[in-house]
């Protein structure tokens, strides 16, 4: 059987991606235990109507926590950096 050897950019794998492959990635990291380590946060809907009892404010903030976490993979490096600054400075 011959062998095959095929140098992959991993930037340009993972930019090819579609967003459904680039969740099913996620999906297989966490089965092999690469994103657990990084505490990856999942807030699921079931969360969301549980936080939905609070008031306006805590709504409104897990909202946005969520809308974030769900982009975290689109975000710019400036984005990210800013989220970052702001966790340190916390």
């Amino acid at each position: 059987m011959p062998y095959v050897e095929v140098d992959v950019d991993v930037d340009e794998f993972y930019d090819r991606l579609s967003i459904r492959e680039r969740d099913e990635l996620i999906d297989l990291l966490k089965e092999d235990g690469h994103l657990e380590a990084k505490k990856l946060v999942v807030a699921g809907e079931e969360d969301l109507e549980e936080l939905m009892k609070g008031n306006l404010l805590d709504i409104e903030w897990a909202q946005m926590i969520t809308k974030i976490n769900g982009a975290r993979y689109r975000l710019s490096f400036e984005q990210n950096q800013v989220l970052i600054d702001l966790a340190k400075s916390l």
